[in-house]
């Protein structure tokens, strides 16, 4: 596989999950004051 490709592939699966956490930690941040 083509290094270049593959740190492409990887940097972006990275942003995915950066913006996934950002989502998760968001909301959980919304809901446990009115706990």
């Amino acid at each position: 596989m083509d290094n270049h490709l593959n740190r492409y592939i990887t940097k972006v699966i990275l942003h995915a999950i950066s913006i996934f956490v950002r989502s998760e930690l968001k909301s959980d941040l919304m809901y446990s004051p009115l706990t």
